[in-house]
């Protein structure tokens, strides 16, 4: 059985290729909405995809339904779609947008690997998104892993923190670990959302990764809209802050020991929702407190 459903193959000038994936490592969407910008933006054209039957357990990954009018309807299944772009650079793209595999993930990523060779691939970027101990109100913090000392040196320079994380691991670290095998120059980044506001898409955190991916590929892709969604999320968090004393004093005790070494926290396993209000907002920040509180009070017994 065909696991890669070919539409064709483009002709590309030595592309890098660019994946993320939606579920466990996409926190603030941050990975997914970092791909689905590109795409949007460069007008990439897609080309082929994963047939899905071999790596999604249905029950858990479920096929959507969507009308398309009185009496039709249509089912969306999960799967992975690899796109071409074109950079105004001149640089050529591989862009793979899909969901994490739920099962087989050796054969998930020899396919994305193997189609990366016949294009002449290479180097490959990962991009994701993990919840951790950082404010709305700093910069957002890009971590990185690459296993060759060309990469390091380059991220390095870029100011990209290394991750030091140990734990569950992502589709994301499999690919990077098959692409040390296939010797093909790999790496990924890792964008960190404030773990006090969950399952809203985080355009700040997605303008840092494409930055960071811009500086890497020379790539020329306008974030003025980032930014602007960015400065919208911002004065969300802070209209839900106002009159929170509480909230806010832990926000400055975040802020207070950004200099000391992070600790990320595992990547949250859900599907993202929609742009949260502020009343949303304030209610998460509730439940954050009342949790923070019986742990410190259990902690003390």
């Amino acid at each position: 059985m065909a696991t890669l459903l070919l539409d064709e193959l483009p002709r590309l000038r030595y592309p890098a290729v660019v994946a993320a994936f939606t579920g466990w490592p996409d926190a603030g969407e941050a990975g997914s909405g970092a791909l689905a910008y590109l795409i949007r933006t460069l007008g990439a054209r897609r080309f082929a995809s994963i047939d899905p039957e071999l790596f999604y357990v249905f029950g858990e990954a479920r096929p959507s339904t969507l009308l398309l009018g009185d009496e039709q309807r249509v089912l969306s299944w999960p799967t992975s779609e690899f796109f071409a772009a074109r950079d105004p650079s001149g640089r050529d793209l591989v862009l793979l947008l899909g969901r994490e595999p739920n099962v087989r993930w050796r054969e998930y990523v020899a396919t994305v690997l193997e189609l990366t060779e016949r294009v002449g691939g290479g180097p490959l970027f990962t991009l994701g998104g993990t919840y951790d101990r950082v404010s709305h109100r700093m910069a957002a913090t890009i971590s990185a892993w690459a296993p060759t000392p060309e990469l390091r040196h380059t991220l390095t320079s870029l100011g990209v923190r290394f991750s030091n994380y140990e734990g569950p691991s992502s589709i994301q670290s499999a690919l990077i670990d098959c692409c040390v095998e296939r010797r093909i120059a790999a790496a990924s980044l890792w964008g960190h959302v404030p773990h006090y506001v969950s399952g809203t898409p985080n355009p700040k955190v997605v303008q840092a990764l494409l930055q960071h991916l811009s500086a890497l590929l020379g790539l020329q892709v306008d974030l003025g809209p980032l930014d602007v969604a960015a400065r919208e999320l911002d004065e969300q968090i802070e209209q839900a802050l106002q009159g929170r004393e509480d909230v806010q004093a832990y926000v400055r005790q975040i802020e207070a020991h950004a200099a000391d070494e992070w600790q990320a926290i595992v990547p949250w396993e859900g599907t993202p929702g929609p742009l949260q209000s502020a009343e949303s907002i304030i209610e998460e920040l509730d439940t954050f407190l009342r949790e923070l509180r019986e742990d410190d009070e259990g902690a003390t017994e």
